[in-house]
C-alpha cells in the first residue's frame, strides 16, 4: 500500500480481535441482502432483479409506499421512482452486475417527472467508474442502459448452478402437475383405505379367549339369514299393499270423472229433444 497508495496508508487498520471481520462490521447481512431477488426502498417500495443470459431486468414497485395524506398519486410515484433509482446504482456496483440492463419504473403521466427521474439516474451513475451509457425512455416507459461488464458478478461467485433443475429454476415432469397431484391424493387415499381394512382384517381374525363350538356358529348365521329374509319380506309386502291402495285411489277418480262426463252427455241431449218438440206443437196450432 505504501508503494500504490501511500496517501492511504492511514486507513488502514490491523484487525488483531478473535471476532470475524466481516461479523464484527456486518458484511455478511449486506452480502446476503445482494443475494435475494427483492431489495426493500427506505419508502416501502421493492425492487425486483432478474438475472437472464441477455440482460439483467429490474422492475420497480410501490409496494407499501403511499405518500402522504396531501400528495396526489403522481407525486408518490415520482418519489418513489426517485428513490428507485438511486438503489439501482447502488445495487449495480453492489452486486457487480454487468451487460445490458433494462429499468421497469412505475408510469408516470408528466413528462417533467419522467426527465427528473431519468436526471437522477445518470447523476448516480456519475459515481460510478465502470463505463456505462443510459438511453432514453422508451414507448413503453422502460430505461435501457449498458455497463461494462469487469468481473464475475457477485450471485456468480457465491453459487452453484441447481442439481435438481440445472439452473432453470423449475423441475419439469413428463406428466401435467395437475393431475399428478390428482393421482397423488388418489393413491394416498387408496393406502389409508388398505390400511383400514388390514387393520379390520386383523381384529377379526384376533383369537377369543374362549373357541365357540362348530354348531352354534352355524346355527347363529342361519338365524341370522332368516332373521334378515324376514325382515325383507315384511318391507315387500308393505310396498306393495302401499301400491294396490294408490292403484284403487286411481281407478276410483276415473270412475267418477267417467259417470260426471255421462251425465252431461244426458242433460244436453235431453236439452236438445226438448228445444226441437217445441216448434213442432206451434205448427200445429196455426
Amino acid at each position: 500500500m505504501s508503494d500504490l497508495s501511500p496517501e492511504l496508508t492511514d486507513r488502514l487498520e490491523h484487525w488483531v480481535s478473535p471476532e470475524d471481520v466481516f461479523a464484527a462490521h456486518r458484511i455478511d447481512e449486506q452480502l446476503a441482502k445482494g443475494f435475494d431477488r427483492k431489495v426493500w426502498l427506505p419508502s416501502g417500495g421493492t425492487l425486483i432483479i432478474d438475472r437472464t443470459e441477455a440482460m439483467t431486468v429490474i422492475d420497480v414497485n410501490t409496494g407499501r409506499f403511499t405518500g402522504g395524506a396531501d400528495g396526489t398519486l403522481e407525486e408518490t410515484i415520482t418519489r418513489n421512482n426517485l428513490e428507485a433509482a438511486e438503489e439501482i446504482v447502488r445495487q449495480l456496483r453492489l452486486r457487480d452486475i454487468g451487460g445490458m440492463v433494462v429499468i421497469d419504473f412505475v408510469d408516470m403521466v408528466l413528462e417533467s417527472n419522467r426527465d427528473l427521474v431519468l436526471r437522477r439516474l445518470v447523476e448516480c451513475l456519475g459515481r460510478d467508474r465502470t463505463r456505462h451509457q443510459v438511453t432514453e425512455v422508451t414507448s413503453l416507459g422502460l430505461v435501457q442502459m449498458t455497463r461494462k461488464r469487469v468481473g464475475q458478478g457477485l450471485v456468480e461467485a457465491f453459487s452453484t448452478p441447481c442439481e435438481c433443475c440445472g439452473g432453470r429454476g423449475f423441475i419439469v415432469h413428463e406428466h401435467p402437475v395437475e393431475n399428478q397431484a390428482v393421482d397423488m391424493s388418489a393413491s394416498a387415499a387408496r393406502s389409508a383405505g388398505s390400511g383400514r381394512g388390514r387393520r379390520g382384517r386383523d381384529d377379526d381374525g384376533a383369537k377369543p379367549e374362549g373357541k365357540p363350538a362348530k354348531g352354534s356358529g352355524k346355527s347363529g348365521k342361519s338365524s341370522g339369514r332368516s332373521g334378515r329374509s324376514g325382515v325383507r319380506g315384511k318391507s315387500a309386502q308393505a310396498d306393495e299393499d302401499r301400491d294396490d291402495a294408490a292403484r284403487s285411489a286411481v281407478r276410483g277418480a276415473l270412475a267418477q270423472i267417467a259417470a260426471a262426463a255421462e251425465h252431461a252427455h244426458e242433460q244436453a241431449q235431453a236439452e236438445g229433444s226438448g228445444a226441437a218438440a217445441a216448434p213442432t206443437e206451434a205448427d200445429a196450432g196455426e
